[in-house]
């Protein structure tokens, strides 16, 4: 983290790493390097420029914990509720709507929103 990096760095996918800590730089995009991470379990995208989250996450079958805060996502894929979340923070972002698949996780502890734009609550929360 703050390493003032703009992309994911080339041959990370190569590495066989369970915590990938980038927060605090200045990431736009993502590229497919993240979906080579077979053994990711922690990913911190916090405090970067991210406006998407691409679809390669739900590659991520290892994936525990997902932190966004503090970037520019609008939405979630969808595909997100097929990974086996424990914890994701997408606080102070510009999301309007959940994903009602997100809702469905079971696995799913801690789930942080605020300072978004929320438009309504996801229909169906699990309790």
């Amino acid at each position: 983290s703050y390493n003032k990096l703009t992309s994911l760095p080339p041959g990370l996918g190569q590495l066989p790493i369970s915590i990938l800590n980038v927060s605090h730089n200045k990431i736009s995009s993502l590229s497919t390097e993240l979906s080579m991470l077979q053994a990711l379990q922690d990913l911190d995208l916090s405090y970067n420029a991210l406006s998407s989250l691409p679809d390669v996450t739900v590659e991520l079958k290892r994936l525990r914990e997902i932190n966004v805060r503090h970037n520019s996502l609008t939405q979630l894929p969808t595909e997100l509720g097929l990974l086996r979340l424990t914890k994701l923070d997408i606080s102070f972002n510009q999301i309007s709507y959940l994903p009602p698949s997100l809702c469905r996780i079971a696995t799913l502890d801690v789930l942080i929103v605020f300072n978004n734009p929320l438009v309504s609550p996801p229909s169906k929360v699990r309790t």
